[in-house]
C-alpha cells in the first residue's frame, strides 16, 4: 500500500484507492485506447484517406507513444476530478461525480465510431 504511493502524489493516491472512480476510469481508458488505436491504424495505413479531426491531437498522430501518454494523462486527470467530486461537501457534486469520466469515455467511443465510419480506401 505504501509502495503504491511512492510515485504518486498524496492527492492521486487517494484517487487510486477509490474503487468506484477506478472502475469508471478503466472504462474511460478502454474507450480512449480504442479510439487512439483506430486513429493510429487509419492514419498509418496508406490505403485509407483520413485525418485527425481534433487539432490538439493532430500533431501526435504519427507519434504513438505521445498519444498513449495523452491517454494516460487524460484518464488520470478525469479520475482525479471524479474523486474530488465524489468526496465533495456538495450533494450535487457527489451525485454527479461520474459525469466528467463518462463524458471523456463517450468522447473516446464517439471518436472510434466516427473514425470507423468516415474512413475510406483510395479508389
Amino acid at each position: 500500500m505504501i509502495i503504491e504511493c511512492v510515485f504518486i502524489a498524496s492527492s492521486l493516491c487517494r484517487t487510486v484507492k477509490d474503487k468506484p472512480v477506478m472502475v469508471v476510469a478503466a472504462a474511460n481508458a478502454a474507450m480512449l485506447t480504442l479510439d487512439y488505436r483506430k486513429t493510429l491504424e487509419v492514419n498509418n495505413d496508406p490505403a485509407f484517406h483520413a485525418h485527425e479531426a481534433n487539432p490538439l491531437l493532430r500533431p501526435l498522430v504519427h507519434h504513438p507513444a505521445a498519444m498513449y501518454i495523452d491517454t494516460a494523462a487524460q484518464v488520470v486527470l478525469f479520475s482525479w476530478i471524479g474523486h474530488r467530486l465524489r468526496t465533495s461537501h456538495s450533494r450535487i457534486a457527489r451525485m454527479l461525480w461520474w459525469l466528467p469520466q463518462a463524458a471523456s469515455a463517450a468522447q473516446g467511443l464517439e471518436g472510434y465510431i466516427y473514425t470507423s465510419r468516415h474512413t475510406r480506401a483510395h479508389p
